[in-house]
């Protein structure tokens, strides 16, 4: 819902401060008028971004990695030798072994 002064009109005084009997005011988009603005709403998108503490982030990829080592759908190799550093010579390299989509390399 946006303030008093995001919205359309509102910049002149409706009626002069003494003589009508009526309540005093300076706006009719203040809060109190009917189509006025929010007084204390909500500001822009809310995010519900949390990041998790580090040791909780890496206790989950441990979880991962163990259930995947369970299931088999994980292949450690302990070292690889590769001959040049061509990214085009991995690709190939993955798709030969079978290696499937999901591929993590860890370097010392």
């Amino acid at each position: 819902m946006p303030t008093r002064g995001e919205l359309r009109g509102g910049g002149r005084k409706p009626w002069p401060q003494k003589g009508l009997g009526k309540a005093r005011h300076g706006s009719i988009r203040s809060p109190i008028w009917l189509r006025g603005s929010k007084a204390h709403g909500p500001r822009g998108p809310k995010t519900y971004f949390y990041m998790y503490p580090f040791y909780k982030r890496v206790q989950g990829l441990c979880a991962t990695l163990s259930a995947k080592f369970a299931q088999d759908d994980i292949k450690i190799v302990d070292s690889l030798d590769i001959p040049n550093d061509d990214p085009q010579f991995l690709q190939d390299l993955i798709e030969a072994r079978k290696w499937g989509i999901s591929v993590l390399f860890v370097d010392e």
